[in-house]
């Protein structure tokens, strides 16, 4: 038998990821989301092994049921996998936003060091060589005006799942459509209806 949304009395939890080199004011606005506990924190991104265990352990033991991931904590977001949480453990949605599916490029940008780059190289290089990413409980939103946006179609080829293709993400779509998203994605309903056509 598979396993099913855990039903609980306590706010379910919401972690955002940060972009790390990205300006954003998407956490201040989830953040003022009632219907989930809030939380948030800076994870050393330059050391990706670390950090992958890291947000792996904080979801784990904050009971974290969805994730929100933007720019290069997309990235990190993309690979919480529910094969590896506990039977007790919620199922953990992601939504991710603009995230970054090539970090090593992007971070080269920054000059943040070769080091840094290269350990991305090898790991987009072990990803993309994958014929396929488990993306259920999980939906992704790129904007036309974000650089990201060039990620769009290797998304939907890497996972089979249809972006959410804007303009761009304003104030308007977090506080009414992403929350609706995040709302449905949480419980498992049908979310095709925000997706383009």
């Amino acid at each position: 038998m598979g396993r099913t949304k855990k039903n609980s009395s306590k706010l379910p939890g919401l972690l955002y990821l940060g972009g790390g080199f990205m300006k954003s004011e998407c956490g201040k606005f989830l953040s003022e989301y009632k219907e989930y506990k809030y939380h948030t924190r800076r994870f050393d991104y330059d050391n990706y092994y670390i950090a992958n265990r890291e947000i792996t352990e904080y979801v784990l033991d904050n009971e974290i049921n969805v994730v929100v991931g933007e720019g290069l904590g997309g990235f990190f977001a993309m690979f919480l996998s529910n094969e590896n949480v506990p039977e007790e453990h919620p199922i953990i949605s992601r939504i991710l936003i603009n995230p970054s599916l090539q970090p090593a490029e992007d971070l080269n940008e920054i000059e943040i060091g070769e080091s840094v780059t290269n350990t991305y190289k090898t790991i987009e290089t072990n990803v993309y060589r994958q014929k396929y990413l488990d993306m259920r409980h999980s939906i992704c939103v790129f904007s036309k005006d974000n650089p990201t946006i060039k990620y769009a179609e290797t998304f939907t080829k890497k996972t089979g799942i249809k972006s959410i293709v804007l303009d761009t993400i304003d104030e308007e779509f977090i506080f009414t459509n992403l929350h609706d998203i995040i709302n449905a994605i949480a419980v498992g309903k049908d979310i095709t209806k925000y997706i383009n056509k």
